[in-house]
């Protein structure tokens, strides 16, 4: 098994404890795992799910015009919807974006 492999079968098995909702320790005893391993694997999971947010952590942002009315529309990952319908200045459009 290659180390891409062998990081993916580590990485299924902290997807099932996710789906277990059982504790670290009942899975770990339950499957024979060490916990040390476990942990090692669990930071390395999140370390690698943090990097795939940060590459989708852009939104983009429409502008919509509806009865000479503008409106600036952003929407963040969480589902939260800011709409402007006045002039924004750029630092307060940036503050708004990076807020998330």
């Amino acid at each position: 098994m290659n180390i891409e492999e062998q990081r993916l079968v580590n990485f299924s098995i902290i997807e099932r404890w996710k789906k277990s909702n059982k504790s670290t320790v009942n899975f770990c005893k339950e499957n024979n795992i060490k916990r040390s391993f476990f942990y090692y694997w669990h930071r390395k999971y999140n370390d690698n799910h943090k990097k795939v947010n940060k590459e989708k952590k852009f939104i983009p942002v429409n502008i919509v015009k509806e009865n000479n009315l503008h409106a600036l529309e952003v929407w963040y990952p969480n589902g939260v919807k800011v709409i402007l319908v006045d002039k924004i200045d750029q630092q307060t459009l940036r503050t708004l974006i990076n807020i998330y």
